[in-house]
């Protein structure tokens, strides 16, 4: 579920959302909280904010609806704002999104205003769950040249133009999906066409081109390996060659060392995607990828119908906007161990080369050096914790996904533990690769939830941990150790070591004693040290109730990367036949043909007559007030809400908007006017 409060009337946005919720299917329903109720319902107990625990709630803030840019209020409401949503996410609320919406015109060019959207992202900075959208990010994506509606705002306290609510929504959905879906973890590149212009091994290296569109290619590949993506090539090239580029071209953003694993061969390229997900360990649903040849994109969805396959437009100047609108590329936040994963894989390469060449694979362990660290969790360490549970699958022992706002909790819980596990060997650091949550009990220590990075299964990390949490309660050794489980379609490893424990097992989980925990030990298999390749992360049972991400996000990239696109395709899904007794009259001036144009956008009709009333249409006070801010943006004329109910026809309206602006005209343009919008005159259009 989507929940939306909004300083101001934002009733228009539900269409918008309603189409991304149909597209990526990550909400089923949407719910609107009253006007200008945006504190009340984070504060309230039963606030359709406050709660909203399992979905997403959204918040658009006008600062000057409150006086923040005049400093109106006694109390800066920057700060209240911030104060509501920490209660609400220290109450359980799910993540938030607040989204500081651009201000009136004549009060956006003040200092002040400025200063107050910096008051309020540095205050919901640390709001565990709360992310910020600025109005400069959304018009960064989705530019409008008109956002305002003086009109409709004055009226109906709607301040925005059509386009913009296209804008705002869909900012939204793509906070919301990229809240809601598993991260994509690597960028697979195809090379020639795509990289550079031309064929390698045809040409020299230095003749290759590097156009706009093979910049931005390398560029966001650059950029994403920065942030801890796997950047591969997959190409049909022989290796050398491709090889040959990289080393004498020193002007390419991307360099051969960013690259984490690779296939430059002759084999079609969905072969080579499923063996890079098995040299990397991960499912082909953590796939992206590129290539300029449609025939090659259709072979990867054909064979690989996980990966998000997409063909970069035959126009250079093109890529660059695909790219952007490419949805799988958001990320919320970037930790340290995103950071280095890059150069984890390379240390992971070299851990298999020496498991191949050891004598047993109790000899590559011992030759490991492996360290393991338990200790309590920092603050700083919550972001990752939380991208743990929500990544882990393998060693996940109850499924639990949770949100630094749930482990922020654990830290001030007197009978609650939060511990981070940190691995290392000589080829290495792995990082912070795991977490426990502990809880004390009347009769011992519970494990209420545990999760392994798979990238350190297997190699006596389990028993290493379990020691380590038992001896937080080693002074009372005959005391039980309890460990939550609850299996899940993924977490069968989980479930082999707890077996293997020789615990109790019981409804819920597991019980030892602490003193059987403290003695546990890892005893690695016999004989020779063959590593079979590391298993591909499940992608899981289809849900069928959500579409895939391979037909939605290369729409989401073209067709639905403008705001023009995505009002065209709200038009589209909500248009319904006009239903009205009245016989249809086809509208005969201009100023009619105008107004059944926005009637039919306002009202998603598919047609309008001169003769309709546009209530009978479907219209209501607030509809009114968004077709009537519109017209007066069109013609340059104000017009009452109330002439609406007193003439509400279109060829009624049409007069009204006629005589209105008569009313601003030079006489001399009088008769042009008239025999422009007479019904047989010879100037009509």
């Amino acid at each position: 579920m989507i929940t939306l409060a909004a300083t101001f009337t934002a009733d228009p946005i539900a269409d918008v959302l309603r189409l991304w919720m149909a597209e990526t299917g990550v909400a089923r329903r949407l719910v609107l909280a009253p006007y200008n109720q945006v504190v009340q319902h984070l504060v309230a107990p039963d606030g359709v904010l406050r709660t909203n625990r399992r979905g997403l709630n959204v918040v658009l803030v006008r600062l000057s609806d409150w006086g923040a840019a005049e400093g109106a209020t006694p109390r800066d409401p920057t700060a209240l704002l911030a104060e509501a949503l920490a209660g609400a996410a220290a109450s359980g609320m799910g993540p938030a999104v607040v989204v500081r919406c651009p201000e009136p015109p004549a009060r956006e060019r003040r200092p002040p205003t400025a200063e107050a959207e910096r008051r309020l992202v540095d205050r919901l900075a640390p709001v565990a769950g709360v992310t910020v959208v600025t109005a400069a990010d959304v018009a960064a994506l989705y530019p409008v040249a008109d956002t305002a509606d003086p009109h409709a705002d004055a009226s109906g306290a709607v301040p925005y133009t059509g386009a913009y609510f296209a804008a705002l929504g869909t900012a939204v959905a793509r906070r919301a999906s990229a809240l809601a879906r598993p991260p994509y973890k690597v960028l697979a590149l195809d090379c020639d066409g795509t990289l550079w212009g031309g064929a390698c091994g045809e040409v020299p290296p230095h003749a290759l081109g590097l156009g706009p569109g093979h910049l931005a290619v390398q560029r966001l590949a650059r950029d994403l390996a920065r942030d801890g993506w796997l950047v591969c090539l997959c190409s049909k090239n022989a290796e050398a060659d491709v090889r040959a580029v990289f080393d004498a071209r020193p002007d390419f953003p991307l360099s051969f060392d960013r690259v984490a694993a690779h296939r430059i061969n002759w084999a079609p390229k969905s072969d080579n995607l499923r063996a890079l997900a098995v040299e990397l360990g991960l499912g082909l649903d953590a796939f992206v990828f590129l290539d300029d040849n449609p025939v090659e994109c259709a072979e990867v969805r054909a064979g690989c119908p996980a990966v998000l396959a997409l063909t970069l437009p035959a126009q250079p100047e093109r890529v660059a906007h695909l790219l952007r609108h490419v949805w799988a590329f958001d990320r919320l936040a970037v930790t340290d161990e995103d950071r280095r994963r890059t150069a984890l894989y390379a240390g992971e390469a070299r851990r298999r080369a020496a498991r191949a060449e050891a004598a047993s694979f109790e000899a590559f362990l011992a030759g490991l050096d492996l360290h393991v660290e338990v200790a309590p969790a920092a603050a700083a360490d919550l972001a990752r914790v939380a991208q743990l549970t929500q990544r882990t699958n393998q060693f996940n022992t109850t499924g639990a996904r949770l949100r630094e706002a749930d482990l922020s909790r654990d830290l001030d819980e007197p009978a609650r533990d939060l511990l981070a596990v940190r691995v290392r060997d000589r080829f290495g650091d792995y990082g912070l690769t795991g977490a426990v949550r502990t809880r004390s009990t009347p009769d011992g220590l519970s494990v209420d939830g545990w999760w392994l990075s798979c990238r350190v299964l297997g190699r006596g990390v389990e028993h290493a941990v379990l020691r380590a949490v038992a001896q937080r309660a080693a002074g009372a050794p005959e005391r039980r150790l309890t460990l939550a489980f609850a299996p899940t379609p993924r977490n069968e490893p989980a479930a082999q070591f707890l077996d293997r424990l020789d615990a109790d097992r019981r409804p819920g989980g597991y019980a030892l004693p602490i003193g059987q925990a403290l003695t546990a030990v890892y005893r690695p298999p016999s004989g020779p040290p063959h590593a079979p390749p590391p298993a591909a992360r499940a992608a899981g049972p289809p849900d069928t109730d959500r579409p895939a991400e391979a037909d939605w996000m290369p729409r989401a990239a073209t067709t639905l990367s403008t705001v023009e696109g995505v009002l065209d395709a709200v038009a589209q899904r909500q248009a319904r036949p006009r239903a009205t007794p009245v016989p249809f009259v086809e509208p005969r001036t201009q100023t009619e043909r105008l107004l059944a144009a926005i009637w039919r956008g306002v009202l998603h009709v598919d047609r309008v007559g001169a003769l309709d009333s546009f209530f009978e249409l479907g219209g209501d006070s607030l509809t009114g007030t968004i077709a009537l801010g519109r017209a007066s943006a069109a013609v340059g004329v104000d017009l009452p809400l109330d002439g609406l109910f007193d003439a509400p026809t279109l060829e009624e309206q049409a007069a009204r908007l006629v005589r209105a602006r008569l009313d601003h005209l030079d006489p001399s343009l009088l008769r042009q006017l008239l025999a422009t919008e007479s019904p047989n005159g010879a100037a009509r259009a």
